[in-house]
């Protein structure tokens, strides 16, 4: 049975957030993001590992799409962006865990969205960077298994509250 599918996929490059490897660093699991590490500075260091990029399909919703093409000539109007993967797609790519619960989580950083062609639409450096503040899922397919994934990134500095 169909489970649908994304109307004109962008491919998504997240960096996902390493928290075993940052075990031993600090990692705060109340607010789920790696601790500040006083290294002498005013602000302190980002304790933050991350793993290797991964590309994962992607829908962009359509204001958010006309957002990201004014920041290419600097006109940033919203930090906040809204994309949707379908969870076959998750599954594809081994983002989606044991429990059925998607691994792209709070605290994963976009890096950048990509069109059809491999052309780079929107490139989100850090710092500031996009983040992962909400990754749920939304609605069950036709053969009553989950459908999309809905995932909400603001920019914002690390260390600064979600």
């Amino acid at each position: 049975m169909t489970r649908g599918r994304l109307i004109f996929p962008f491919m998504a490059s997240y960096r996902r957030l390493d928290v075993e490897a940052m075990a031993t660093v600090g990692y705060d699991d109340v607010y789920r993001e790696p601790i500040l590490i006083d290294d002498g500075s005013p602000l302190g260091a980002s304790g933050r590992i991350e793993m290797d990029a991964v590309l994962v399909p992607a829908q962009v919703e359509d204001r958010a799409m006309n957002e990201l093409r004014m920041t290419g000539a600097g006109n940033t109007p919203r930090s906040e962006v809204t994309v949707v993967h379908h969870f076959r797609d998750l599954e594809g790519i081994g983002l989606v865990g044991d429990d059925g619960m998607a691994l792209l989580r709070v605290g994963d950083r976009l890096e950048a969205i990509y069109d059809r062609d491999g052309a780079k639409v929107l490139d989100a450096p850090a710092p500031p960077g996009l983040y992962v503040v909400e990754a749920r899922p939304a609605g069950m397919g036709l053969g009553r298994r989950r459908n999309l994934l809905v995932v909400t990134l603001r920019e914002r500095t690390e260390g600064a509250p979600v």
